[in-house]
């Protein structure tokens, strides 16, 4: 049984843990949406993970929906999974893309960091 707390909203799930102070969201199909819930997602640094799966939760997503020959094919080019918003949370399809990892760090030390400056 998940530890966590699931909430549907249209294709969305809402996660919940009682450890967290945050709320995380990802999209979800009917191929895997039993799977996704049946399982306790923990934080991992920013992100989460499930050790069942061996997964983080935004690549699982991206391996739902693209599948696992092109996730692999993608990685094996020097793809990474990014969050667009860079909300590690936000796992969310219409958030993530693939990224050459050179360029995911160049927009972590750039426009991710511009990103938080409060004017």
């Amino acid at each position: 049984m998940s530890k966590n707390k699931f909430e549907i909203h249209g294709d969305r799930v809402m996660l919940t843990h009682p450890d967290w102070d945050f709320i995380a969201s990802a999209t979800v199909r009917d191929d895997y949406i039993d799977e996704l819930m049946s399982v306790t997602w923990t934080k991992n640094g920013e992100y989460l993970y499930n050790a069942k799966l061996g997964s983080y939760l935004h690549i699982y997503i991206m391996r739902k929906w693209y599948g696992e020959e092109a996730y692999q094919k993608l990685k094996n080019e020097g793809y990474v999974v990014d969050h667009m918003d860079n909300d590690g949370h936000n796992c969310c399809i219409d958030n993530l893309c693939f990224l050459i990892a050179a360029e995911n760090k160049a927009k972590g030390m750039t426009v991710d960091k511009l990103s938080k400056v409060k004017i």
